[in-house]
């Protein structure tokens, strides 16, 4: 869907580029970063919200450069 090259923007939980999680998607973004199929040329933490108890919610913006096609055998790897 994106071209070799494009844009890629998107915003995540702080949680998904940290060890604690586990998740298929939250393991399919740091495979795509550490694998060199996307490029971050910008990563930011920013406060999302506050929680109902009253706890603020830290998430990240990131803006990558999509390097090569990515293969279907690695996103059917992580179930997400």
């Amino acid at each position: 869907m994106i071209d070799d090259e494009g844009w890629v923007a998107f915003n995540i939980k702080e949680t998904f580029l940290s060890d604690v999680d586990s998740s298929g998607f939250s393991r399919l973004i740091k495979e795509l970063i550490v694998s060199d199929y996307l490029n971050i040329n910008h990563l930011e933490r920013y406060r999302h919200r506050i929680s109902i108890e009253g706890h603020p919610l830290y998430y990240f913006s990131i803006v990558c450069r999509k390097c090569r096609t990515i293969p279907e055998n690695i996103t059917k790897k992580f179930k997400y």
